[in-house]
């Protein structure tokens, strides 16, 4: 990318792209970059310090308010969405149980009639 410095958007969307050279955050003139479903499961820091983490439910990195960045549709997004649901998932069924933290055991033994064991 040394001849690149002047780069002020760059669509490599659908390329099958596995990692993001770090040379890619000193590119200051960057405005746009859409990097989309690509094959991308891993960030190099350079790039996460310049423009920031994934947001888990857009695939938006928004540190650097002066660049877009996308990277929807690439395994980094995918297992943050995975994650986001079963958070999503536990939460709910958290409700469903009246949000209780503890289990409560019952059991029968020699007229010992309740046993409480927190599970946290």
């Amino acid at each position: 990318m040394k001849n690149s410095r002047s780069l002020e958007t760059l669509y490599a969307n659908g390329n099958q792209i596995q990692t993001i050279p770090s040379s890619l955050s000193r590119l200051q003139k960057l405005k746009k970059v859409q990097l989309s479903n690509n094959d991308i499961s891993v960030l190099p820091i350079e790039f996460t310090q310049r423009f920031g983490e994934v947001e888990d439910t857009t695939g938006i990195l928004k540190k650097d308010a002066a660049v877009s960045v996308l990277i929807i549709g690439n395994p980094i997004v995918e297992k943050l969405l995975d994650e986001e649901k079963r958070r999503a998932k536990e939460e709910k069924e958290g409700q469903k149980n009246g949000g209780m933290e503890v289990e409560e055991l019952t059991t029968e033994t020699e007229g010992n009639n309740a046993e409480v064991m927190d599970t946290n």
